[in-house]
């Protein structure tokens, strides 16, 4: 994680510290539970119940509703006006949601109207890779979705993902795994974290669980082949001796209990 020191934020390196990750290798092997596909919002289209969609566009208006639950009526000017439910209503949203900002969000179509998931006040900047709402180009997207954290919103691992270089994210397995032509001795989880398609996601996922297979068999294999050579301490089975222990017993041993008892002195004098 040092190597990230420069690149977050304090409030980041703490919520990983806190959430268990200690490492680059922490973050880049806590894979994503799902992608979405994000689709933009247009002028002229039929959207699809429970489809995600991104839009873009100026708030021109914010109502408060108090009805059997509290919610937000925003209407935000796209290349058409577009009214959205917001149902996440704290105090805090109604400092954030200032009209006449630009806006990005992600929003539901259901039963004729639009929810909203998740909204974000335009940032200036854009990020090349990946999707991060509030900087997002408006077109067709792959939205990563991370299992829950202590402290750590699904955004959070994004905007992480999204500062973390290539080189991060390679793997290498030299000397750990025997060379093969079935697997190579580096793997690369980038594709994981930042796919440009669903399909391109779920072969590198694939991928990788076959692997991880591959890999612990050869693990488990080399630690078998160390434990072959370092000899163990050999005990000689004294039989005579054995017996006249047996015999000083005050009760006589049942068959189980020779049973038992051989089995033991066998173990003990084989070299593991």
């Amino acid at each position: 994680m040092l190597e990230l020191i420069d690149t977050l934020t304090k409030s980041q390196k703490q919520k990983l510290v806190n959430s268990g990750f200690n490492s680059i290798y922490d973050v880049i092997t806590h894979f994503p539970r799902s992608v979405r596909n994000i689709q933009p919002f247009a002028t002229n289209f039929n959207p699809k119940n429970s489809e995600v969609y991104l839009f873009e566009g100026v708030l021109e208006k914010v109502e408060y509703r108090n009805g059997k639950k509290k919610f937000l009526e925003l209407t935000f000017k796209t290349p058409l006006l577009l009214k959205v439910y917001y149902f996440s209503v704290t105090n805090y949203t109604s400092k954030w949601l200032t009209p006449g900002s630009m806006f990005q969000g992600l929003v539901s179509y259901r039963k004729g109207f639009w929810s909203a998931i998740q909204l974000s006040k335009k940032k200036e900047q854009l990020q090349e890779n990946g999707f991060v709402l509030g900087s997002a180009i408006v077109e067709p997207h792959l939205q990563v979705i991370y299992p829950e954290k202590k402290q750590l919103a699904n955004s959070d691992f994004i905007n992480i993902h999204q500062l973390l270089d290539s080189r991060f994210y390679v793997l290498n397995f030299q000397g750990l795994v025997p060379e093969n032509d079935i697997f190579p001795m580096q793997f690369n989880l980038e594709k994981i974290h930042k796919p440009n398609s669903l399909s391109e996601y779920n072969q590198s996922y694939h991928t990788w669980l076959k692997f991880k297979v591959f890999l612990k068999l050869c693990v488990y294999n080399y630690y078998n082949q160390s434990q072959i050579e370092i000899p163990g301490k050999l005990i000689d089975l004294d039989l005579d001796y054995v017996k006249n222990v047996v015999k000083k017993l005050p009760f006589e041993l049942t068959v189980s209990q020779k049973t038992a008892i051989w089995d033991i002195l066998k173990d003990l004098s084989i070299n593991y």
